[in-house]
């Protein structure tokens, strides 16, 4: 994991080319700098995406209590989507939307397998279509979230060259 370390995610050079992002305050009451953001950003993220992991095993407890796997799917629902308040604030979020085809389209995905996940759960019960949601959420909500980042494409790109070629 060479490829991966602070110099690689807060390069001076990218973070001057991506000025927008750094001096941009996410909200009024964030009085955070650039490097707690982004740190924010990715604990919050990892945060949400384990408890959509966890939620899993949950699937066999479906059956018999479903508010279980509920709680586990909110928790990590909130913490995931909250994580993108550390980038940008819900106003800049909202403007940002519809700039880019990407990162709309992997909002409402994102948005509509939530949709699907919970009437899955609570009035169908197909572990199958579930799991399916979950996984289909978890990557739009990454897509959606690494599109915030300016220099996220290219660290993403540069991690699976490295991937592939070992």
């Amino acid at each position: 994991m060479d490829f991966i370390d602070e110099q690689t995610l807060l390069n001076p050079e990218t973070l001057q080319q991506t000025s927008e992002f750094a001096l941009e305050k996410p909200c009024i009451c964030f009085h955070l700098s650039l490097r707690a953001r982004i740190f924010g950003f990715l604990c919050t993220f990892t945060f949400g995406g384990v408890f959509l992991i966890l939620c899993i095993p949950l699937l066999g407890t479906l059956l018999v209590a479903p508010s279980v796997f509920g709680i586990f799917y909110s928790m990590g629902l909130i913490l995931l989507f909250s994580s993108m308040l550390f980038l940008y604030g819900p106003k800049q979020q909202f403007l940002k939307l519809f700039s880019s085809p990407l990162r709309c389209i992997s909002f409402f995905v994102c948005i509509i397998a939530t949709i699907f996940t919970f009437f899955c759960v609570f009035k169908f019960r197909y572990i199958l279509f579930i799991l399916l949601s979950i996984l289909l959420q978890l990557g739009a909500s990454m897509c959606y979230g690494f599109s915030l980042l300016p220099f996220s494409q290219s660290l993403t790109e540069r991690c699976f060259k490295k991937q592939s070629t070992n």
